[in-house]
């Protein structure tokens, strides 16, 4: 969640050019969050983004209307939120009403269909990130990966989660292939460093190294769109280093 929240902060740069936005980063009260909040606002400092704000509320006291009103007094131009769907969907609603709407990035798997719904003034506003796109899924793999869940009768539920496992199955077997029949815990994390652009099929490239621990660094970003009511590609990958 950290990476996908991350990229969206990297495309926002892009986005924003030399402008200075003024920057909220909304975000549910937690540990994890709390941890995404802090990443999110040093990349704004980074950036050179001086004017921003860290908004966090209470679960399951989730008061839209004042923190619209809020924001809205501040001039926020842009909104990093990490929400649930419901909550998205109060704010947005709550927005609109006002005649307000601020860019809005969220990353992808705190989503839900519920963010289709927004009203068509949000056209280009709201971007979403996620760790894979179309143009990763190679069709013999997608096909392989129905024929091994069909064979074991894995649920359809959560597929992103599913595919997620299946492509962490596949590295490890790989990594175990090259490490040999002597294998040991130090042979395998040696032969998983040297891992470079491996192809999982529904996955970006995976490359590892010492300092390197996740295989896809960046996102995909896409864009909602409330006319259609779909989603749209917004972004080739966005690396983040």
């Amino acid at each position: 969640m950290k990476e996908l929240s991350l990229a969206l902060v990297e495309f926002a740069s892009e986005k924003f050019g030399a402008e200075d936005p003024h920057i909220a980063i909304l975000s549910a009260g937690g540990e994890v969050f709390s941890e995404i909040t802090h990443a999110i606002d040093e990349q704004c400092k980074k950036n050179g983004w001086d004017s921003r704000i860290i908004l966090t509320y209470p679960h399951d006291q989730f008061e839209a209307e004042r923190l619209v009103r809020e924001m809205n007094e501040k001039e926020i131009d842009a909104i990093f939120f990490l929400g649930s769907g419901d909550e998205q969907k109060a704010l947005l609603s709550k927005a609109g009403r006002l005649q307000w709407r601020p860019f809005v990035f969220i990353p992808g798997p705190l989503i839900d269909k519920e963010i289709l719904t927004v009203s068509a003034g949000f056209r280009d506003k709201i971007f979403l990130s996620f760790p894979r796109g179309p143009s990763d899924m190679i069709r013999a793999s997608v096909k392989e990966y129905h024929s091994f869940a069909e064979k074991h009768k894995i649920p359809a539920q959560h597929l992103p989660v599913q595919i997620e496992a299946y492509c962490s199955a596949k590295i490890l077997a790989e990594g175990l292939k090259r490490a040999g029949k002597d294998v040991s815990r130090e042979r395998l994390v040696a032969v998983l460093e040297g891992l470079y652009e491996f192809e999982t099929g529904l996955t970006p490239q995976i490359t590892f190294g010492p300092n390197r621990r996740i295989g896809a660094l960046g996102a995909y970003i896409a864009l909602v769109d409330p006319e259609e009511k779909k989603v749209i590609s917004a972004s080739d990958w966005v690396k983040l280093q």
